[in-house]
């Protein structure tokens, strides 16, 4: 199955003390193996060039912001204008933890992201539907340490006295897609 980019999306948030930046980053293209109506595996590929930022109305300081994350600072979208994310497996959770949010989740995700130069295992918990034509897979927000990948702008872990100016380690992640048969 391919994922529909245009029904798909990556919501982030990023943290520090004086504040919170959130925003998207699209897909660029995926795939989805469906066996016996369950996802045995599939990639997706991030569309780093397509940051964006929603939290910051004035259109300069957007701007500035974008730019940063695009730098080598963050991302380097130049050298880097894609991440991928690879499925390794998918597990069914039990009944016990499926009801304990909003989102009735079914199953927890493991996979392999790369990002700039680095690939770390990561997993999340997920909420999966297949039906005959499509697949739908949302996830509750969760975290990741961007310095796993050598995103170390700001990091507290990295670099000593940077008081009050640091940024958090770790990033929120919301991941939605549609993938069609």
């Amino acid at each position: 199955a391919y994922i529909a980019t245009n029904e798909s999306s990556i919501e982030w948030l990023g943290t520090k003390p004086t504040g919170t930046h959130f925003g998207t980053v699209g897909l660029k293209n995926g795939t989805v193996y469906v066996n016996n109506s369950q996802i045995s595996g599939g990639s997706i590929v991030i569309d780093m060039e397509s940051i964006v930022c929603n939290d910051i109305e004035n259109p300069k300081m957007n701007q500035k912001l974008l730019e940063h994350l695009m730098s080598n600072d963050f991302f380097a979208v130049d050298s880097f204008p894609t991440a991928i994310f690879e499925i390794a497996s998918i597990g069914e959770l039990p009944d016990t933890l499926s009801n304990s949010n909003e989102l009735e989740l079914t199953h927890t995700v493991e996979g392999n992201l790369t990002l700039r130069v680095k690939t770390k295992g990561i997993s999340f918990p997920a909420r999966i539907e297949v039906t005959s034509d499509s697949i739908k897979l949302s996830t509750p927000q969760f975290f990741i340490n961007r310095t796993n990948w050598g995103v170390n702008y700001g990091s507290k872990s990295i670099f000593a006295n940077l008081t009050d100016n640091f940024i958090n380690d770790e990033m929120g992640l919301i991941i939605n897609f549609s993938a069609k048969k």
